[in-house]
């Protein structure tokens, strides 16, 4: 039994390790080159971001707001294993959460739809609350895009619900 037990730990750690890992105005960037300076981030989920590319700050485009983003975060985050879905690409977008007027998209360059496990989005977009955030009068102010090595990524901004 300790056999089995231990057998079924090690093949859910795999499979969670497996499964997780815009320079204009206008949207996400064209090209998902990696951060000048690389972002380490030691976040509790970082073994969710295997193919993690880089994360570009994007100021001063129009950014959305810490707070906001993090309830978008959290309702991501308790969607768990279901997947977040986009179209086909290259440089197609879909919003995937948005909360007081600042919004999640998953962005897909890839020319087959994809999907990706929402969890995994959700920990991008905290990587770049963490890296691209600045404080205003208004509150702390975030913009930015997050790369995958899988050729997606997410982009978070002010654009509204």
């Amino acid at each position: 039994m300790t056999f089995i037990l231990s057998r079924s730990v090690i093949v859910v750690a795999f499979l969670l390790y497996s499964v997780f890992a815009f320079s204009t105005n206008n949207g996400p960037r064209d090209d998902p080159a990696p951060a000048t300076d690389p972002v380490v981030w030691e976040g509790p989920d970082d073994a969710t971001r295997r193919g993690a590319a880089g994360v570009k700050c994007i100021f001063p485009s129009a950014p959305g707001y810490q707070n906001g983003l993090e309830d978008a975060i959290e309702s991501l985050s308790k969607k768990g294993l279901d997947n977040c879905q986009v179209g086909g690409g290259p440089k197609t977008c879909v919003k995937v959460a948005c909360s007081r007027d600042s919004s999640i998209f998953l962005c897909n360059d890839n020319s087959k739809p994809l999907s990706v496990l929402c969890i995994r989005v959700a920990d991008y977009a905290q990587m770049i609350v963490h890296s691209c955030h600045k404080p205003s009068k208004a509150g702390t102010q975030v913009i930015g895009q997050a790369f995958d090595t899988d050729n997606f990524n997410v982009y978070v901004d002010g654009t509204g619900c």
